[in-house]
């Protein structure tokens, strides 16, 4: 995030990223679904794909659960230090306060791994076709 914002803008940008989480969120709540109802995995799939499936939706959810609670608290401690100085609304926020790095790196990660999941998910579901494809085992 640029460094030039004014406080209140980088409040914005924080609460911001925030809300996003609730998007991805729901992209993981959709993989758990399927996951769980199987109507997306092909019942040829092995168990090892299965198995990669939850460990990257389980590592992305706990990702995500931390970049959330590190924007929400980054955004707090901006709003509380509005409040107890107005005047720093349209001020610049200065070199030294950067964009929270720990949050924004679990934010890329659940991103990554959102990715890989879906990849994966597709493997799953498409696993019966791709085998048939291949029959010498």
């Amino acid at each position: 995030m640029s460094a030039k914002a004014s406080h209140e803008e980088r409040l914005q940008q924080l609460q911001r990223r925030e809300g996003l989480t609730v998007w991805i969120g729901a992209a993981y709540g959709g993989l758990v679904a399927l996951l769980a109802s199987n109507a997306a995995i092909s019942p040829q799939t092995p168990a090892w794909v299965q198995a990669l499936l939850v460990t990257l939706i389980v590592a992305g959810a706990g990702a995500l659960g931390k970049a959330r609670v590190g924007f929400e608290w980054a955004a707090t401690q901006m709003a509380r230090k509005l409040a107890q100085n107005p005047e720093l609304t349209r001020q610049c926020v200065p070199d030294d306060e950067e964009w929270p790095r720990g949050p924004e790196s679990f934010w890329t990660l659940t991103l990554y791994l959102l990715m890989a999941a879906g990849l994966f998910m597709l493997l799953a579901a498409w696993w019966g076709v791709l085998s048939s494809l291949w029959p010498c085992r």
